[in-house]
């Protein structure tokens, strides 16, 4: 491609590239998920004895983890050590990253053995909050909770460590203790944030406490937080199973003058409540302007509307 023309004629002209060239080129690949391009440039300028800088070792194990593949992730990361580019927070906080979501806990248990004892790394609330949600996902609940509350205490969690903490217990039904903990963060620091307040609505209304979860918004609200697409999208659905039509559009509104544009699975249920009325024009109306706004119909959409006559005007402008 025009990248690899351009460093050969670079060669073949006698130019010699440097740093910054490689830098450039290893970066551009890797951002255009051409992990293996971007390692043939990291191996190149080791060849002309040069050597990189730890960020590009760190962009192209990124690269091959981001693929899944371990191996060559760990090649990079050896490769790193034996050029006096000791991996630093950064190059251990990406592998945990990656092993955990690869379901090797062992593995990333095993670099964070290695971060602790490491000279060169220094233990950061990123990296703490990487193995704990690693812990939290993989089924080390016990240890990874262990970890959340020492590191509370000691006041180093941030309000993305709490975040994780609360949504995993949401997702987990201990909706008690979730609230407890957002309570916790109300009365002290962090500051629960509009993630925060989302996790603990979707868990009451999991949880068939739609009361509950709509007071949890109005919390949200009374805090300076503002909702999000999370946020509308389970308020509008609520309200038309609610049967209120009025206030579901009227929150659709709202949402896109906040700068969030519906999509198929915000337009289903008012499409839904309004057939299921009998309100023919304005479902008509409704399916026309989502087709404008560039949102495309999902499977649901047609389910819902399949023994309607506004199908085949959907279909020939999808």
């Amino acid at each position: 491609d025009r990248a690899m023309f351009t460093f050969s004629k670079m060669l073949h002209s006698g130019c010699v590239p440097d740093e910054t060239t490689f830098n450039t080129l290893i970066t551009g690949f890797c951002a255009n998920d051409r992990v293996e391009s971007a390692d043939f440039f990291l191996q190149e300028m080791l060849k002309q004895g040069l050597l990189p800088d730890l960020r590009m070792f760190n962009t192209v194990m990124a690269g091959y983890l981001k693929q899944s593949s371990i191996q060559g992730a760990i090649r990079i990361y050896e490769q790193a050590m034996v050029s006096d580019n000791r991996p630093n927070t950064v190059t251990y906080t990406i592998l945990l990253q990656w092993l955990f979501r690869m379901g090797k806990a062992k593995d990333a248990l095993h670099v964070f053995d290695q971060m602790v004892s490491s000279k060169s790394c220094q233990l950061d609330t990123v990296s703490y909050t990487t193995l704990i949600h690693g812990l939290l996902k993989s089924g080390e609940s016990m240890l990874g909770f262990s970890i959340f509350k020492r590191l509370a205490e000691q006041g180093h969690a941030n309000v993305a460590t709490f975040n994780i903490v609360v949504d995993w217990l949401c997702k987990e039904k201990r909706l008690e203790e979730a609230a407890e903990l957002v309570q916790k963060m109300e009365n002290g620091s962090p500051c629960p944030d509009t993630f925060t307040y989302n996790s603990l609505m979707l868990g009451y209304a999991k949880a068939a406490q739609s009361n509950v979860a709509l007071q949890t918004v109005d919390r949200m609200i009374s805090r300076g937080c503002c909702p999000d697409m999370v946020t509308y999208t389970w308020l509008i659905e609520f309200f038309c199973k609610a049967g209120e039509i009025n206030d579901a559009w009227a929150l659709m509104d709202e949402m896109i003058c906040n700068g969030y544009e519906p999509d198929a699975v915000v337009y289903n249920p008012l499409l839904r409540v309004l057939l299921k009325g009998g309100k023919l024009e304005l479902a008509l109306s409704l399916a026309s302007s989502m087709i404008e706004r560039g949102c495309r119909p999902n499977e649901m959409t047609f389910h819902i509307m399949n023994s309607w006559p506004i199908v085949p005007m959907i279909s020939s402008q999808v």
